[in-house]
């Protein structure tokens, strides 16, 4: 079971918020403890507590072993922490934060942790809980995830688009970053691509736990405000790859065509959800059945066509993945 964040700071810039938000992401999809993190890149629990609550903008050698302890590329985090510090909220530098030795008493852990774990005892002040497994009702766990991911999806996709561009211009030699590509390989537009897939991937288990509370008429509002949020995801996604050089790639033709079809399926299809989550507030009230709409029936064969294309999309992006040595994807992961 997955731990419960904190909110981060209302006062926390935008970028720094997004940054945070993916590692903590990425901490929880690769299971990882403040321990962990503290053996994997030689800065203490403390730091990480500070950093992944927003305490403190994350310093970059820290960062970049996070990147390599999770095993993602460094340049799109770097790139989000170099905006951060464009607007800083004040305090210490990120380069203050010392090695374990140096580090002082961690302030009190990140998560909200249930009335029935046993509290801290007062002797012991230099032993944190490990925040990594609290006990949560699984109910309450489930909407608070859902409402989790969905914030971060928006700052997902500004990640892979700085990583998709990063890749790109890193390797093109075309600084302008023109829509021709004018000196891309077939390499660097690849990785590009795949950074932009990636990127992706995290839609699809917030569109199926908001489908899923319609059907048993729960949390009706906010199965609506995600499904909307995702329809956003989605047509951003429509808009980065239309910015991506991608005329180097092997049926390049046939993988946009794919990619453009499946992502506004499922746009349409999160919009007709959202809609029909709106029209059965009432009919949930009265018989606690949700209202059988044509929203409904429409959002599910925009589902069947999205499913459709984006299998297609992920047969053609394979052929390049093998080729260049990427990483594959799967039509859920799109």
């Amino acid at each position: 079971m997955g731990p419960v964040w904190r909110p981060l700071p209302e006062d926390l810039p935008l970028p720094a918020r997004l940054l945070t938000e993916r590692l903590r992401t990425l901490k929880d999809a690769h299971g990882l403890s403040l321990a962990d993190l503290a053996a994997a890149t030689h800065y203490s629990r403390a730091s990480w507590e500070r950093w992944l609550n927003g305490k403190r903008l994350i310093s970059r050698p820290a960062l970049l072993g996070f990147a390599e302890a999770v095993g993602v590329a460094g340049a799109p985090l770097l790139e989000l922490l170099d905006q951060a510090a464009l607007a800083p909220r004040g305090g210490p530098p990120p380069e203050a934060e010392q090695a374990p030795e140096a580090e002082q008493t961690p302030e009190p852990e990140q998560l909200e942790e249930p009335e029935q774990l046993e509290p801290r005892q007062p002797d012991e002040p230099n032993q944190p809980d490990e925040p990594d497994q609290p006990e949560v009702a699984v109910a309450g766990r489930r909407r608070w995830s859902r409402r989790v991911v969905a914030a971060v999806l928006s700052g997902c996709l500004v990640l892979a688009g700085v990583g998709a561009l990063v890749a790109f211009q890193g390797r093109s030699g075309a600084g302008d970053g023109s829509r021709a590509g004018a000196g891309a390989t077939a390499s660097a537009q690849g990785r590009a691509l795949s950074a932009l897939l990636q990127g992706a991937a995290d839609n699809r288990q917030v569109a199926v736990a908001a489908v899923m509370d319609v059907e048993q008429c729960q949390n009706l509002q906010q199965a609506a405000a995600d499904l909307n949020q995702l329809a956003r995801v989605r047509g951003g996604l429509v808009q980065q790859l239309s910015r991506l050089p991608t005329d180097r790639l092997p049926q390049q033709q046939a993988l946009l065509s794919a990619l453009v079809q499946g992502w506004q399926a499922s746009q349409r299809s999160d919009q007709d959800y959202a809609r029909w989550a709106q029209a059965s507030v009432a009919s949930c009230a009265r018989g606690h059945r949700p209202a059988g709409s044509s929203w409904k029936v429409d959002g599910d064969e925009a589902s069947a066509v999205a499913t459709a294309a984006k299998q297609r999309a992920a047969a053609q992006w394979d052929v390049v993945a093998a080729a260049q040595g990427l990483a594959p994807i799967t039509p859920d992961q799109l």
